[in-house]
């Protein structure tokens, strides 16, 4: 296996973590396998998607891109934060490409549309660079820790990928007083 990915250029050292973290929680064999091999595909249309941009494919960018490619993340938004990267330097393509797709990520996972995340991702990327990356994964993450907090003031149980939402707030999303 790791003869394969050599041969395509792809990074052994995600794929022995893999393996590490399979073989600490105990998990069958045959189950680190399948994983080995849908991690390949991942880093594989990671790859594909990071050449096609004119992307430096870093063991870091590419698996930041990986990430996304196995969240589900569509090609167009993929393409779209990458071409943000396009004719930046190799720090900062890697750099750009970890933390866009860590933000975007976080976003999503904070209850978001694809579309929105993207849209605030790119948006916070092209005012203040990395930095506003960063100011925007701080700001999400204290968006969801308030919503979440006002729900289970209401006596709500917050649900499960749903922290960054109100649920049941009024009209317009955000509690009262707000």
């Amino acid at each position: 296996f790791f003869g394969e990915i050599e041969k395509e250029g792809l990074p052994a050292e995600p794929f022995a973590s893999k393996i590490r973290e399979g073989l600490t929680k105990k998990v069958e064999a045959k189950k680190i396998v399948k994983a080995l091999h849908q991690m390949r595909e991942r880093y594989r249309k990671a790859r594909a998607y990071m050449k096609g941009a004119g992307v430096a494919a870093s063991v870091e960018g590419l698996g930041a891109v990986a990430d996304l490619v196995g969240a589900g993340v569509e090609e167009k938004s993929i393409k779209a934060v990458l071409a943000e990267l396009k004719g930046k330097e190799g720090e900062a393509q890697k750099k750009g490409a970890v933390l866009m797709s860590a933000c975007l990520l976080k976003l999503l996972g904070g209850g978001m549309s694809e579309e929105d995340a993207l849209k605030k991702t790119l948006k916070a990327y092209r005012s203040k660079g990395l930095e506003g990356l960063k100011k925007e994964m701080e700001k999400s993450k204290s968006q969801a820790m308030t919503g979440k907090a006002w729900q289970l003031k209401q006596g709500g149980k917050p649900k499960g990928g749903q922290a960054g939402k109100i649920v049941g707030s009024p009209k317009g999303g955000k509690p009262h007083g707000k």
